[in-house]
């Protein structure tokens, strides 16, 4: 085998083990926060929640997680996005309990 075919095949194989790694790692989405006291210019985070459920609809992809703080949210909701199967958009009472026990 001549220097360059072996610098190509080794390239080749460098490229296939980098994709497989970044193919098997699961994607991991974000989580935000939605609360009464909020605002929806925050970026959502626990300490700086948005204030409607609409902005989590029209800002959560798959993948994304949001707790929602207890509260009355009188809004109608449409989702801009949706999860697929296995990446899910998911929705959690911020009770500060586990998600088991609630």
């Amino acid at each position: 085998m001549t220097t360059s075919r072996v610098v190509r095949v080794g390239f080749v194989i460098l490229a296939s083990l980098l994709l497989a790694a970044l193919v098997s790692v699961p994607a991991q989405g974000a989580t935000y926060y939605v609360a009464t006291s909020g605002s929806d210019a925050n970026p959502g985070a626990e300490a700086q929640p948005w204030r409607t459920i609409k902005k989590t609809a029209t800002t959560l992809r798959a993948e994304d997680t949001v707790y929602v703080k207890a509260g009355t949210y009188n809004e109608k909701v449409f989702p801009k996005n949706s999860g697929k199967p296995g990446s899910y958009i998911t929705f959690h009472p911020n009770t500060g309990k586990e998600i088991s026990e609630v």
